[in-house]
């Protein structure tokens, strides 16, 4: 029997938490009319026990599991299921995938030194990404920026050895990618846009140590030209009173750069 991953989630919940009535969405009208599973009453279908014992015979029948693969199952889990398509309940190819580069210092895995061409950035899994030995994390929002991050030549990585860390996007969930920055143990330094989100994004980070911008001077007056004043005026709302909170010299006094210029600085133009 051919099954969308729709129709196995529609199943498997059913046999699960046996319902006496369901909303008449189109797996429940399918298996209604097709299978006889339920009875159409008004805009539900009600089902009684003898239903619960179809839905689990047809599984097993079918091959199927009774029950959903257990959250992060990859996609070669599925394997053990050759009637399962393995693109249904498994987790997204980069779902695991952590995007990093080794930027400043020696930077080891197993022992051996990390190494990346200029524009390039290693794409490696959780695990892996724990393992990776440094003494700084910095988290870069912008992918652009992440990947030409040797270009900033004014970054002072202070002789630490220090990984990047990309924020994350549609590709790389930002979820997974922040899971690793909350894991591991080291010193945080924070590179993101100079704005409010990028401050009050940055100031949220575990284990904060440094914002990473220009020097004050400098990054005033590439800040003036930039006439962005936008990034700030649209973000303030949200962002204002939060960091108006925090106390931190490394938060307070970038801040009040920001307030007085009235204006905001993309990473990129850095």
């Amino acid at each position: 029997m051919t099954i969308s991953s729709i129709q196995l989630r529609f199943l498997q919940r059913l046999h699960a938490e046996r319902p006496q009535r369901a909303n008449n969405s189109q797996a429940a009208q399918h298996f209604s009319e097709h299978f006889h599973i339920g009875v159409q009453i008004g805009r539900s279908i009600e089902y009684a026990e003898v239903d619960f014992l179809k839905v689990g015979q047809m599984l097993l029948n079918s091959g199927l599991p009774l029950t959903p693969m257990a959250a992060g199952a990859l996609r070669s889990d599925a394997a053990v299921i050759p009637e399962l398509s393995e693109k249904i309940g498994t987790q997204s190819p980069h779902a695991d995938s952590i995007a990093l580069k080794p930027i400043s210092g020696t930077c080891t895995s197993d022992g051996q030194k990390l190494v990346v061409p200029n524009g390039s950035y290693l794409v490696v899994t959780h695990e892996r990404a724990l393992s990776i030995r440094a003494t700084r994390l910095m988290v870069v929002e912008n992918f652009e920026t992440f990947r030409r991050l040797e270009s900033y030549r004014w970054i002072d990585y202070q002789g630490q050895d220090v990984v990047a860390i990309f924020q994350g996007d549609n590709v790389f969930r930002q979820t997974s990618q922040l899971e690793v920055v909350r894991q591991r143990l080291e010193p945080i330094w924070a590179f993101f846009d100079f704005d409010p989100a990028g401050l009050g994004m940055g100031r949220n980070l575990p284990r904060l140590e440094k914002f990473v911008l220009p020097d004050h001077d400098v990054l005033a007056e590439k800040t003036k030209r930039a006439r962005r004043q936008a990034l700030y005026i649209e973000q303030i709302s949200q962002w204002g009173n939060s960091i108006e909170s925090d106390l931190r010299d490394l938060v307070s006094i970038p801040w009040s750069l920001m307030k007085g210029l009235k204006s905001g600085l993309p990473q990129e133009w850095m």
